[in-house]
């Protein structure tokens, strides 16, 4: 039987963000360091410019403990979720260099882009997503059940996945 054709990653980026566009991951109220606060209803044009970056865009503080606002992001160092930069993103994903057929575990999924992209390229079957905070996986689950795809999702500190067979591993996520 012969293998899947494996089409290199590079060749596959500009239709998985097609597929799985950043801005449906990207919550209304973020924060970048360019910017500042971002919110989507208020100033959409700022929003749309900061999503479009090459930018991380910090989507939690505090564990979600402390609002984000402009004042807070500044007053504490724990930005504890984000969406990553679309560059760092796609260095991450050929570095993983997944083939068709093979099984992805996520650790840290954040916002759901991530887990989007590597659905929308190895089919969400193939991927399972872990993330450790409760309220970023029901939103990360939001934005990919807007977007279409339905990788497994898991919550969790990454220890519940020591049974699971995968291919490659993509971490994202902080070390307590």
């Amino acid at each position: 039987m012969a293998e899947p054709e494996h089409k290199p990653l590079e060749e596959f980026a500009p239709s998985a963000e097609w597929a799985a566009p950043r801005e449906w991951f990207v919550p209304d109220v973020a924060w970048t360091v360019e910017d500042g606060l971002i919110d989507r209803h208020a100033d959409l044009p700022t929003w749309n410019a900061a999503v479009a970056r090459d930018d991380a865009i910090v989507t939690q503080i505090d564990d979600g403990a402390t609002q984000l606002t402009a004042s807070n992001v500044r007053r504490t160092p724990n930005r504890s979720s984000s969406c990553s930069a679309p560059s760092l993103v796609f260095d991450f994903l050929r570095l993983l260099e997944p083939y068709p057929g093979d099984r992805v575990l996520e650790v840290g999924t954040g916002t759901g882009w991530t887990a989007a992209l590597l659905s929308a390229y190895l089919g969400a079957q193939q991927v399972t997503s872990i993330e450790v905070d409760e309220q970023i996986a029901a939103q990360a689950e939001e934005h990919l059940d807007r977007a279409g795809f339905a990788p497994g999702l898991l919550v969790g500190d990454g220890r519940c996945v020591k049974w699971m067979r995968c291919d490659a591993c993509n971490g994202t996520g902080k070390q307590p």
